[in-house]
């Protein structure tokens, strides 16, 4: 009795499945005897270093962004630069308190210069912390007197009155030197 096509191809594919598996595992005891304890190929593990977690925080506190410190910094195994996932997953908390740590740091430094007499940090520190402000009183019941300025005769000026008058200055009238012309 002849099979259909349709049994013919399953009992193929049931003689080849154990040659697969015979296969994949001498794939794997050999993968183990070459590198053991070790799974598949790819990158090697990035490792930091104290240096690289100083590094990030004092970049993080200068406001510098994550793909340009990525980019600097160099995995030593491969000699390239790590990637943003890389720099994210091993450098979470350096991410999270750098720009805290340096804007501390910042702080401490001013309040000591000022403690020390530099009067202008320590007017700028008294306003920022202390709410101090520089208040300007304001007579609200002062008298206010209003002048109209009389109406300018162009015609009856004279060429330097015109060109003074122009330049927004004032001429003296009567005086004939350079000293009768104020500023406005």
């Amino acid at each position: 009795m002849v099979d259909s096509p349709r049994k013919a191809r399953a009992k193929a594919k049931a003689k080849a499945k154990p040659a697969k598996r015979r296969a994949a595992s001498k794939r794997k005891l050999r993968a183990e005897l070459i590198l053991p304890g070790k799974r598949g190929s790819g990158y090697p593990k990035f490792e930091p270093t104290p240096e690289h977690r100083l590094l990030v925080r004092s970049m993080i506190g200068f406001g510098i962004q994550q793909h340009e410190i990525a980019a600097v910094l160099i995995n030593p195994s491969t000699g390239n630069c790590i990637d943003e996932k890389t720099l994210r997953k091993y450098f979470p908390t350096e991410i999270l308190t750098g720009r805290t740590v340096a804007k501390t740091a910042l702080w401490d430094r001013a309040y000591k210069l000022a403690l020390a007499g530099n009067s202008q940090l320590l007017i700028f520190l008294l306003k920022v912390w202390a709410g101090a402000t520089e208040k300007v009183d304001i007579n609200v019941n002062a008298k206010v007197e209003v002048t109209e300025k009389p109406a300018i005769d162009w015609g009856a000026m004279s060429p330097a009155e015109l060109k003074a008058a122009r330049a927004g200055l004032t001429v003296i009238r009567g005086a004939r030197t350079k000293d009768n012309v104020r500023a406005a």
